[in-house]
């Protein structure tokens, strides 16, 4: 039986490579921000609109077109209705620090 996920069939698309710049990520003040960036603000990375969905959407259109199989990897995919749509299927993995 031939394998399904062959190497030369699969490609791998990070979230982390659509974060959008700080420039344009909210700032997010508070007083506790200081002790963490020296400063009074953080930005909200931990937010779906710290994505560039569109050209993340994009690639994997791309992509989709050359691979068999395309796996998106991010832990905010989920909550960005337009990436769940491209998806045959979804599978969520938690990992803990003695199990990675």
């Amino acid at each position: 039986m031939k394998s399904k996920f062959g190497a030369a069939e699969t490609t791998i698309i990070n979230q982390d490579e659509f974060y959008k710049t700080e420039e344009v990520v909210e700032k997010i003040y508070h007083p506790a921000a200081v002790t963490l960036t020296e400063q009074e603000y953080y930005w909200s990375f931990d937010e779906k609109e710290a994505i560039n969905i569109d050209q993340f959407k994009e690639r994997i259109l791309q992509e989709s077109k050359v691979f068999k199989n395309v796996i998106i990897d991010g832990n905010m995919i989920t909550e960005m209705d337009e990436i769940v749509e491209l998806c045959d299927q979804i599978v969520v993995l938690t990992l803990d620090f003695v199990s990675f």
